[in-house]
C-alpha cells in the first residue's frame, strides 16, 4: 500500500501547517478567536457533506499538523460532535474528569449509549499540561441522549489522537535535529557525534512507523475495512509510545536546557502524555491489540 500524499493530499497539509505557523504559536492557549479560525478553515467539518465532504485518510494528515503545532483545544471531541449537534466548542467527559471548562458541550461516549450534555458544573484541577485545563465535573449531570453508536465515535476519537500525538513525534525530531545541529561541543555540533546520531535515527524510525499506521487506518476507516479495529488499536499504540519517546529524547538531545520552561520540549511531553489517556490509554490498547492477534 502506497502512503505517500497525492497533490490534493499535500495541499491540504500545506494550507494547515501554513495556518498553525502563522495563527497558532506553541504557547498559544485556548482562545474562541483562534478556534473560529479553525473552524473557518474546515477543521471541524472535513468529512461533512456540507463542508470539505472529505473522509478520515484526510482528516489525519490535517490533525497531524495539529499536533505538530500544539495546537491547544478539544479538537477531537469538536470535530467528532460536527453533524451531531450544534456547538462550537465540544469536550469530552471520562468518568467524571473533563478538559477544557469553556466548552459548550460535554460529550459522553461510556456505556452503550452517547449523551451530549449541555449543563454541568466544573471544578479546576491541577493540569499536567497547562494548555490542557482540567477539572472534575459535579455529579447528578444529565443529557441528550444521540442516535450514534458509541463504538464508532471510539474509534474514530482512538485515530484522530493518535494522529495528533504522530504530529508530536514528528515535531520533535525536528526540534532534536535542529538543536544538534546547531549546539556545539569540542568545537564540533553534537549533531556529528554518532550517540545522537542514533538517538535521532531512532526517534525518525518511531515516527515513521507511527505515521503509516496512522494513515493506514485513516484509510481503512473510509473503507470500512474488516480489521479496522485492529488498525486503529495498532495505531494509537504505535503513536502514544512514539510521541512518549520521541520527547524523551529530544529532550536528552537538548540538554540542561531541556527540561527548562524557556524551551519548549517539555510543553510536547506533557502533551504526548495527556493524549495517552485519551479514547483508550497504552495500557488498554496493548490488551486490545493482543486480543485481537
Amino acid at each position: 500500500m502506497n502512503f505517500d500524499l497525492g497533490s490534493d493530499e499535500l495541499a491540504l497539509r500545506d494550507a494547515i501547517r501554513e495556518l498553525c505557523t502563522r495563527e497558532f504559536p506553541v504557547r498559544r492557549r485556548f482562545d474562541r478567536a483562534g478556534w473560529k479560525q479553525l473552524a473557518d478553515a474546515g477543521v471541524f467539518s472535513l468529512r461533512q457533506s456540507h463542508g470539505a465532504g472529505l473522509g478520515m485518510t484526510e482528516s489525519v494528515i490535517v490533525f497531524e499538523e495539529l499536533g505538530r503545532a500544539l495546537v491547544a483545544g478539544p479538537l477531537v471531541a469538536t470535530h467528532l460532535a460536527a453533524g451531531l449537534f450544534d456547538a462550537d466548542v465540544v469536550t469530552c467527559l471520562d468518568g467524571d474528569i473533563a478538559t477544557y471548562p469553556e466548552a459548550d458541550v460535554l460529550l459522553q461516549m461510556g456505556g452503550e449509549y452517547v449523551y451530549a450534555i449541555e449543563q454541568f458544573d466544573f471544578t479546576p484541577l491541577e493540569p499536567l499540561d497547562p494548555l490542557t485545563p482540567v477539572g472534575r465535573v459535579g455529579p447528578g449531570v444529565a443529557g441528550s441522549r444521540l442516535d450514534v453508536d458509541p463504538r464508532q465515535l471510539q474509534g474514530l476519537g482512538a485515530a484522530l489522537t493518535a494522529a495528533l500525538s504522530s504530529g508530536i513525534a514528528s515535531r520533535t525530531v525536528e526540534l532534536a535535529v535542529e538543536y544538534a545541529k546547531e549546539r556545539t561541543q569540542f568545537d564540533k555540533p553534537i549533531g556529528s557525534f554518532q550517540a545522537v546520531k542514533h538517538m535521532c535515527a531512532d526517534m525518525f524510525v518511531r515516527a515513521e512507523v507511527a505515521r503509516a499506521a496512522i494513515d493506514a487506518a485513516g484509510v481503512m476507516l473510509d473503507e470500512h475495512h474488516d480489521d479496522v479495529a485492529r488498525a486503529v488499536t495498532g495505531a494509537k499504540l504505535l503513536a502514544s509510545e512514539a510521541a512518549i519517546a520521541n520527547c524523551k529524547t529530544c529532550i536528552q538531545v537538548f540538554g540542561g536546557m531541556g527540561f527548562t520552561w524557556e524551551v519548549d520540549v517539555h510543553l510536547y511531553l506533557k502533551r504526548a502524555a495527556v493524549l495517552a489517556t485519551q479514547f483508550g490509554g497504552v495500557d488498554h490498547q496493548a490488551e486490545l491489540a493482543a486480543s485481537r492477534i
